[in-house]
């Protein structure tokens, strides 16, 4: 027996920013009952993604295509980090997990 996932008929939820189609082709999909010479039929699915998944996907791409590893500041990481002496910038990390918080929820102090 199928089962409905979703909202019921004549609910609509939030409108979302963004719609995507996806269409599986004939022999994926058949509405006729077992045993009765089943046809396939074209199905149409839509994904709608929220304004966070949309970021998400924004930065995903944007470090796809980014920026090579700084070879020579590593290794000085590194050597410091083995000497014991490289010192963490706590408000520097702290500004930083706010401006991540910002980009992807909005708002927040500043």
């Amino acid at each position: 027996m199928p089962t409905e996932i979703g909202q019921p008929k004549g609910v609509q939820g939030p409108v979302a920013p963004s719609r995507e189609r996806v269409s599986r082709g004939p022999g994926q999909a058949s509405s006729a009952t077992p045993g009765r010479g089943a046809v396939p039929e074209a199905i149409s699915d839509e994904v709608v993604l929220s304004s966070s998944a949309l970021k998400l996907r924004q930065s995903e791409r944007s470090l796809s295509q980014g920026s090579e590893v700084d070879e020579a500041r590593v290794a000085s990481i590194r050597d410091a980090l083995s000497k014991g002496t490289y010192q963490i910038d706590v408000g520097r990390v702290a500004k930083g997990i706010l401006a991540q918080e910002r980009l992807f929820f909005g708002g927040g102090d500043q």
